[in-house]
């Protein structure tokens, strides 16, 4: 009788599974085939090869390409990679780390691994940025439950996490400033918000400083880009990220009597003001929207449906992209 017993949830447990086995593969071999991860790519190692000393604007990704660049005397191709790669199984243990045993934990972080833009990003040279805005994200959900003394190192470590491992997050920094509050512990709404600030932004302060004392004691040669076919700002920003929202993360759109909506809707104005702000790299961007609902789902959940338009949806903007060679 038991065995019998066990026998459904045995069978919904291997059906889960292949689903997603089946999705991954389809998922990665769609992202191989596509021509805009290796477009990104090219510029990355143009890059790589050119750029001699590490300027305050680059990312990990980079500085680690550029060190088995240097080391090994691999191609720049390989170089940038491997460099990249490496940041796949670091996904992939933060995302089941913080997973709650409420959901399937793993499930859930190969999902968001092997999700098309997540790929997109480790095949173009951008990996570690996948760390960088899960562990951003992921904080931002989990900050009004926390008490501030957990709060507030919390914020940092996100806040510097991401500007060390996203490209032209600089340009971030500002728009998360501004809506930083929204996802502040309640008990500092109504005082020490200086304090919660001044906390939170004191790591990325040191770091850029730091940064800027080594370029200026050891110098640079050239000049690191964000390096993409699609790059967007004012207008066409704004229309990317709202498109980005319908189209990769349907899910950040939930923001009104469901639990994580501040934490969503912080994402929203985040994504808004800074593509709106300046030209910046789109790959980034939308991969910032597709992991920030998977980031948010993990701590508040999410039906089913959301997490599969999202995944489909990533299918589907790389496809356009694809075929759409004036905007590249």
């Amino acid at each position: 009788m038991e065995l019998k017993a066990a026998s459904p949830t045995i069978a919904l447990t291997t059906q889960r599974w292949l689903l997603v086995a089946l999705y991954s593969s389809v998922s990665a071999a769609f992202v191989l085939e596509a021509n805009w991860p290796y477009e990104i790519l090219a510029g990355r190692m143009g890059d790589l090869s050119a750029v001699t000393g590490v300027g305050l604007r680059s990312d990990l990704s980079f500085v680690l390409g550029q060190m088995i660049y240097t080391l090994t005397g691999y191609n720049p191709a390989i170089s940038m990679i491997m460099a990249s790669m490496m940041a796949a199984p670091c996904l992939a243990l933060l995302v089941a780390r913080t997973t709650p045993a409420s959901q399937n934990k793993w499930v859930r972080s190969i999902l968001l691994t092997t999700h098309p833009l997540s790929l997109t990003l480790f095949i173009a040279g951008y990996g570690w940025a996948t760390v960088g805005l899960y562990g951003l994200w992921r904080l931002l959900a989990e900050l009004p439950a926390k008490a501030p003394h957990q709060g507030m190192p919390l914020a940092g470590i996100g806040i510097g996490g991401a500007f060390l491992t996203v490209p032209q997050f600089s340009v971030y920094l500002m728009p998360v400033a501004a809506v930083l509050f929204m996802c502040a512990p309640r008990t500092m709404l109504s005082r020490h918000m200086r304090v919660f600030y001044l906390l939170s932004f004191a790591p990325v302060t040191m770091i850029a400083a730091s940064l800027a004392y080594s370029e200026w004691l050891f110098g640079g040669e050239g000049t690191i880009r964000a390096a993409a076919p699609l790059l967007l700002g004012g207008w066409s920003g704004l229309s990317l990220v709202l498109l980005a929202s319908l189209v990769v993360a349907p899910g950040l759109m939930r923001v009104i009597g469901i639990k994580g909506g501040a934490a969503r809707l912080s994402v929203l104005l985040i994504l808004v003001l800074t593509a709106s702000a300046e030209p910046m790299a789109a790959t980034p961007l939308l991969g910032a929207a597709a992991i920030a609902q998977g980031a948010i789902a993990v701590r508040h959940g999410e039906p089913i449906f959301w997490t599969v338009s999202s995944l489909f949806g990533g299918l589907l903007a790389i496809f356009l992209l694809d075929r759409l060679p004036h905007l590249a």
